[in-house]
């Protein structure tokens, strides 16, 4: 058997928890960041997420989002180990407990967007900023058939009143329950807390909830009615339903455009959930114009 070996995961295993790590197995990776989950020589179980230097979102801001997160006491985390930068390696790391490896969708109703986000912590850009770079990034007959969308996003959260701090990408793998007994990070039970945890803070923001909630939707492909009902029934808040449709539109091609063309990944995935906003939410979108082929409903 050859034994695959992970260098920087390991070096920061090393220098920031002060054990050397006796398995590595990457768990998933991506265009910025990558996962690990390790077993130390000293008996922790860990996850290692390695965030490249050109990454605005440093492993430092994720473990100060996780503990903001943790403070409150609304939703469960998992515990932050260690944090900082991997020497040798252009990238930094966080290094959290591992709370185990079966992820879990449905936590739109955690109570996240009740906690207050924390202060000196870098967000992703705001929805505004988001909108323009998707304008200057799609074909210009898309950016037209969203027209609708734009405008009442814009309408509706120019002023950012009624903002919450969002996720950002609350979806199926960013989820993970906690087998057993529910317990506090201090090892205290604490009645009542949600036994899942909630990881990757990258793209995290502040706007309107229902940008969140759309964003579940549309990457948790629960398009149907039954499956939006579901979701939304368990967030247990208040939605404003068209201001969520003109979310749900945004959000697929955001998603078409920056994975399926920018990153040049998972395209018939995107290609289809682009497709379902473009004939399913008529009130949102205007009729096709002459465009690339891949746009047209």
């Amino acid at each position: 058997m050859v034994s695959v070996r992970f260098p920087a995961a390991e070096r920061a295993c090393r220098i920031l928890t002060g054990s050397s790590p006796l398995l590595t197995a990457l768990a998933r990776t991506g265009p910025a960041s990558s996962v690990y989950r390790v077993t130390l020589a000293d008996g922790r179980r860990v996850v290692v997420k390695l965030f490249a230097e050109s990454c605005s979102h440093t492993a430092e801001d994720e473990a100060r989002m996780l503990r903001a997160v943790a403070v409150s006491g609304r939703t469960a985390v998992p515990e932050v180990v260690a944090a900082g930068r991997v020497p040798g390696f252009a990238a930094t790391a966080l290094i959290s407990q591992d709370a185990g490896g079966v992820t879990l969708g449905g936590l739109v109703r955690s109570g996240f967007h009740t906690i207050p986000a924390p202060t000196g912590v870098r967000m992703a850009p705001g929805v505004i900023e988001q909108a323009g770079a998707v304008v200057r990034r799609c074909p210009d007959g898309l950016t037209a058939r969203i027209a609708p969308a734009l405008q009442a996003i814009a309408e509706r959260c120019g002023d950012r009143d009624g903002f919450v701090w969002c996720h950002g990408d609350l979806h199926w793998d960013n989820v993970i329950p906690a087998p057993g007994e529910q317990q506090h990070l201090t090892g205290r039970r604490v009645p009542g807390l949600p036994s899942e945890r909630l990881v990757d803070f990258e793209g995290s923001t502040l706007c309107a909830p229902e940008y969140d909630v759309a964003q579940t939707l549309v990457t948790c492909d629960a398009f149907t009615p039954a499956a939006r009902t579901r979701l939304t029934a368990a967030y247990r808040r208040p939605l404003d339903a068209r201001l969520l449709d003109a979310f749900t539109v945004f959000q697929a091609v955001r998603g078409w455009t920056f994975a399926a063309q920018v990153e040049e990944r998972d395209r018939e995935m995107w290609a289809a959930r682009l497709h379902h906003v473009l004939t399913e939410f008529p009130h949102q979108v205007d009729p096709p114009v002459p465009g690339p082929e891949g746009v047209r409903s």
